[in-house]
């Protein structure tokens, strides 16, 4: 069987029961392990850990601002498009960079903006994680009928599976979404 809950995994839980349906994590859930689990006692837990490598500078603002307002209510839409184009400007002057320097940042003269999220900015996780908002959506979609449980935090993932071809399937399948 399962093991018993610390009081840190019971107060995760007693979050998860006042939250909408639509807003729950099913992994905390043990009946989600229940329905995942094969049958027999050795039975193994895969697991891999995923950390996207230059994330920051490769998330589009015009993605993140759209899927922003996408999750807003109609009636603030036009006033958040606003508000957001003016928040997300990150103008760029690159007349003092050599052209091997700015090779090197992945910038060219003449840009007049960065369009992707500047590394070390202090909203960024928020901004990332509004990013990936459409694909966590999905994720959840496809992960419904899989024996597969995938954690993400900004762009760290861990993946677990009770099946090691499963996990690699899903890792594939994650890095083509």
């Amino acid at each position: 069987g399962l093991p018993a809950m610390d009081e840190r995994t019971e107060e995760e839980l007693e979050l998860q029961k006042r939250l909408k349906e639509e807003h729950r994590c099913p992994f905390v859930h043990r009946k989600y392990w229940e329905k995942k689990r094969p049958e027999g006692d050795d039975v193994e837990l895969y697991w891999c850990s995923i950390d996207l490598e230059k994330f920051y500078p490769t998330l589009k603002l015009a993605v993140i601002r759209e899927n922003i307002i996408d999750a807003l209510p109609v009636g603030w839409c036009e006033d958040a498009r606003k508000l957001l184009g003016s928040m997300l400007r990150f103008p760029l002057d690159t007349s003092e960079w050599e052209e091997e320097e700015l090779k090197r940042m992945d910038l060219r003269r003449g840009r007049g903006s960065f369009t992707h999220i500047p590394t070390g900015l202090y909203v960024a996780g928020f901004l990332a994680n509004a990013g990936l908002l459409k694909v966590d959506r999905e994720v959840a979609q496809r992960l419904k009928d899989r024996k597969v449980a995938h954690f993400r935090f900004v762009d760290d993932h861990v993946v677990l599976a009770y099946s090691f071809d499963e996990l690699v399937q899903w890792v594939n399948e994650y890095t083509e979404l």
